[in-house]
This record gives structure tokens, sequence and C-alpha cells, in this order.
């Protein structure tokens, strides 16, 4: 029997999920970054849109690869100023799902999402403690998150997420955190074909060129902002130690922020000029990491999960790091990194450092190692579908 078609018979293309994601900026910050290599898979079944509260680094590639940008009239980066400005967005969109990045006021954010028809609603921690703020302001924060916050969170939101485990506790508390978890981890994962490269001396020597650093330099190297949480003022005093063992040692901090001056003041007090070299924001990171860096350092006060030690790993840099660190990435590739308090002595760490030096292994070791685990974008892009289709 023949079947006839309609000429007017056409296959309609299935409907994208339409997703708004709440964050301060697109500078490139680690949650930025992530966001953005989401974005670069061109996974055809998402619509990305952002909401944010100034202008970033990474605008002008968001729009080109599609995404829509929704800036709100800067006052502060305070969900609780702007609400009826994200009423308004809303209203205007038809967003099958709201993604919130930030710390404060998720709360907020979730019952407007809720109230304006939204069917999922995501709050997403990415930090395992806060810091840097005046007692007195953090004090009261933390006691508006429990007992005001997290109570609208707990009515209104479809799903908690958390970069790491201790993350989602900091969060959300144990029992919430607890209760709503989801059954396979969300981690920020990494796109690993930048760090598909061979060690090449050439691109080494071009490296130091540009960033004036001696040919036969031996780098320790960091990457993020220039801030408290990230606690590059540790890291020169245990540079300060390191440098008299070898004068070829060198430090190489890329990023910027608000405590690059006091940094470079304190690089001046402690004799370490032209050994500590402050280049800003470094778009070259992959590169960087495979045939610049010799080892990796991360003393930070707190992190979530942080993006570059799981790019330091695919670098096949052995990282040394402090042990608020979260477990998740440590215990995933435990002979990658060396974890250390930070108020064990600062030739402990200067020792960890020389011997990290000599466990650098090749970026398609490192490349293999980061496959074998659930930290690349590919892994984490399917698991975010799943909970956009809810």
């Amino acid at each position: 029997m023949q079947h006839q078609f309609s000429s007017n018979f056409y296959w309609e293309s299935p409907k994208k999920i339409k997703v708004l994601h709440v964050i301060s900026n697109l500078n490139r910050g680690g949650i930025e970054c992530w966001l953005m290599n989401l974005l670069r898979l061109k996974d055809p079944e998402l619509d990305f849109h952002f909401l944010v509260f100034a202008e970033g680094l990474f605008d002008d590639e968001a729009g080109k690869l599609g995404a829509t940008i929704h800036r709100l009239p800067f006052r502060r980066p305070c969900v609780f100023r702007h609400g009826k400005e994200i009423e308004k967005v809303l209203a205007e969109n038809n967003f099958d799902v709201v993604h919130y990045h930030l710390t404060d006021f998720s709360g907020i954010a979730m019952k407007i999402a809720k109230r304006s028809g939204v069917p999922i609603r995501i709050d997403h921690s990415h930090n395992s403690e806060r810091g840097g703020g005046h007692f007195w302001i953090n004090g009261a924060k933390r006691f508006y998150r429990r007992f005001i916050d997290l109570p609208r969170v707990r009515r209104c939101v479809t799903s908690l997420l958390a970069c790491s485990r201790e993350a989602g506790r900091f969060s959300f508390g144990e029992s919430l955190w607890e209760a709503m978890m989801p059954s396979e981890m969300v981690y920020c994962g990494i796109p690993t074909g930048p760090f598909k490269q061979e060690f090449d001396k050439q691109k080494r020597r071009n490296l130091c060129k540009k960033y004036g650093i001696p040919d036969d330099a031996i780098v320790a190297g960091t990457l993020g902002r220039l801030t408290y949480q990230k606690n590059h003022g540790f890291l020169l005093k245990v540079f300060s130690e390191l440098a008299k063992r070898d004068k070829r040692y060198t430090l190489f901090v890329g990023g910027e922020g608000n405590l690059r001056q006091d940094l470079e003041n304190q690089v001046s007090a402690l004799s370490l000029t032209g050994r500590v070299f402050f280049p800003g924001v470094c778009t070259d990171g992959p590169d960087l990491m495979c045939h610049l860096f010799d080892v990796f350092c991360l003393p930070s006060r707190f992190e979530g999960l942080p993006v570059v030690l799981m790019e330091s790993t695919a670098a096949g840099l052995h990282a040394v790091c402090s042990d608020v660190i979260t477990r998740d990435i440590l215990n995933a590739a435990p002979e990658c990194f060396t974890s250390l308090s930070l108020s064990v002595p600062f030739s402990t760490w200067c020792d960890a450092i020389e011997s990290g030096i000599v466990k650098r292994r090749a970026p398609v070791e490192g490349v293999r190692q980061i496959e074998k685990t659930s930290f690349t974008v590919e892994n984490s892009i399917r698991m975010l579908k799943e909970i956009y289709r809810g």
C-alpha cells in the first residue's frame, strides 16, 4: 500500500529549552568561564539567556554564540534591589528555567520566578564559605540567609545544585541539601580540547618573551581573581622563602582584582621585584599551563570547586593547594595534588612546590586523567539538560 503525504507536511524542530542564568556579569571568573564553555558547545536543545548587573568581558562572544544578555540598571549586583526589573524580564520572555548562580538573595529570585510561572527554578551554590567582608555584615547575611532566605528557597525551588558537596551544605544547610541534592553531582566541568597539545619548547620561549620571564625560569603559576578568597598574600610569603633556594624560581600570578596594588606593594617589601609577575587577566590559560608553568599553586582561604584545578590537572601540572579545597576533585585524582594546611610552616609549602615540579606530566596524560572523571563540560551539559527537562 502506498502512503501519500500532504505537501504541507513538515517536521517541526524540537522546542529549545529557554534558560535564564542569573549572574553578576560575564567576566573571566570560574562560574562565568564554565557558563561560556557550556555556551561554546552550541547545543541545539538549549537557548541561553544571561541576566547580569554590569558589562563583562564575554558579552560580545556570548552574543555571537547566540545568547541573549539582559542587563539591569547598575546599582549593586543584588536581586533584592532589582525585583521589579527581574519580574519584567520574566514577563516579557517565556523561560523554561531560571538558573541562579549568586551567593545572596536566591530565595527572592526563586520566589519571583515561581510567581512568574517559570516551571524549573534552580539555586546553584558555587562556594563553600563566605569571607572577605566585615564581620558584622557577614553575620547579618548569615542570619538573613538562614531565617529569611532559605525558607523561601525551600518553598519555591525545584532543584538545588552545588559545585561540591561542601558548597551544598554551606549554602543550603545539611538537612535541605541532603533532602534535595541530585542523585549525581553536576560539576562545573571543563573542555579538554584546549589541553590536547604536546609540550613545545618554542611555545615556552615565546611565552617567556611575551611576559618578560627569563628562558631558564622555573615557574610556579596561579590564575584567579586577586581577592581575599584566593589568598595571594600567603603565596607571596611562601615564595619569598622558595626564591632563596634557587635563583631561577619565578612566580606568575595571572588575574585582576581589588588587591592588586596591595600585592605589588608586598612584592616590593619582600624584595621580590623581577621574580614575581602580575600580567593581569590572561586569555591564554591552557597555553600557560601546558608550556610555561612547572607547578600550580592555589592557597585559597575557601573554595567551591576551583575550575583552575581541573585545568591544571588536564595540563599535566601537579597542584599544591590548601586543605580547604573540596575533596570532590582531590579524591578523583589524588596523585595530582598536594593538600596542605595554611597553618604549617612556609618551608613545608616550599618543599611541596619543589616536589610538585618534578611530578609534572605531559598534557596528554593530564587530559586522559580528567576524561576518566565527571569533570568535563560535556558531562555538565548532559546532566543539566536532564534537570532542565524536569
